[in-house]
């Protein structure tokens, strides 16, 4: 489930850098459920959840709509023959913390 939850993350920050929409965080997870279809184990349903963190001056409609399109492109849950499921979160931060980058450590 982890290649759905990246596969979303990564399509979403492609879409915004194209429509220019700042954010400061995104928390991605997506939960499968096993069952036998035709005496086949396979996925069912899928759930994945995001929550988006966006500084107070974005739009929070623009983000949603972002965050929809990024759920509509991502190639591997598109694959997946189970019922998909997407919730999302937008949340307006009005501290403005900035993104976090990741550390690097040295060799």
């Amino acid at each position: 489930m982890a290649s759905i939850a990246n596969c979303v993350v990564l399509s979403f920050r492609a879409i915004a850098r194209v429509s220019k929409l700042e954010w400061l965080t995104i928390e991605c997870e997506s939960q499968g459920r096993l069952g036998k279809v035709d005496r086949k184990t396979q996925f069912t349903q899928v759930t994945t959840k995001v929550k988006l963190v966006i500084p107070a001056s974005e739009s929070k409609i623009k983000a949603e709509k972002l965050l929809q399109k990024a759920e509509e492109t991502c190639f591997i849950s598109n694959s997946l023959s189970s019922t998909p499921y997407f919730e999302y979160e937008v949340v307006n931060n009005q501290y403005n913390i900035p993104k976090t980058k990741p550390t690097t450590l040295p060799r």
